[in-house]
């Protein structure tokens, strides 16, 4: 069976786990029966949901979600880059360091990376590798300076196990989750943060608004 976690990003700027799942298969009818029993539980699609580049996902996305932004996990796609451009070229330092400058970093805008990514593939005799050909069409889905205007919501997905041990595991993690998400709760209320003026050098000391001020009860319930 298929281990569906839903990651999100809880006001600490934290992942957490809001839901999981095991399905039989990873089909289309599968996914999209998962992603309705989510929305009938959250009652509010997500603005972005980010995944692997599962087929049968982004169709079920695209069928359940028709206004959420789908996106691609970045770290998923460089994974692959060995395996697509050999790994004597990945083990090239000045390689790496070209292809990592344009594609880790929300630093540089669209027109530079397309520029500096036509580059490195003239530089390297990789204008004919399809694959890349395909991720460069892609950058929309998975380039950081094209989804700088969008919260970030998650879809993952992993391997299976035994059901009775794993969620004997998992709900253990889930109550780590909770135990942490009300401790840090907690330091927000009663904590005092302190910023240093780079002008004045003077400490500004200001309240940090509780997120349940907003959404109440919503990290004790996830």
């Amino acid at each position: 069976m298929v281990f569906v976690p839903f990651t999100a990003i809880d006001n600490h700027c934290r992942n957490v786990t809001v839901g999981a799942a095991l399905l039989s298969s990873e089909s289309i009818e599968s996914y999209s029966w998962l992603l309705k029993v989510f929305l009938d539980s959250f009652g509010i699609a997500p603005k972005v949901v980010v995944t692997d580049q599962d087929p049968a996902m982004k169709q079920a996305i695209s069928l359940v979600l028709p206004n959420s932004r789908h996106r691609l996990c970045m770290w998923h796609i460089m994974k692959k880059l060995a395996d697509k451009v050999g790994v004597a070229l990945c083990n090239n330092e000045d390689f790496k360091r070209k292809i990592c400058d344009i594609v880790w970093t929300d630093a540089i805008s669209q027109s530079k990376f397309e520029t500096q990514w036509k580059l490195i593939m003239k530089e390297y005799d990789l204008e004919t590798n399809k694959w890349l050909s395909d991720m460069f069409e892609m950058r929309y889905y998975w380039i950081p300076e094209y989804c700088m205007d969008e919260p970030l919501s998650g879809l993952m997905r992993t391997t299976s196990r035994s059901e009775i041990e794993f969620f004997s595991h998992f709900d253990h993690c889930m109550e780590i989750q909770r135990h942490n998400g009300r401790k840090n709760d907690h330091d927000t209320r009663s904590g005092v943060a302190c910023l240093k003026s780079t002008e004045e050098e003077d400490c500004v000391r200001f309240s940090v608004f509780d997120f349940n001020a907003y959404v109440p009860g919503y990290l004790e319930n996830v």
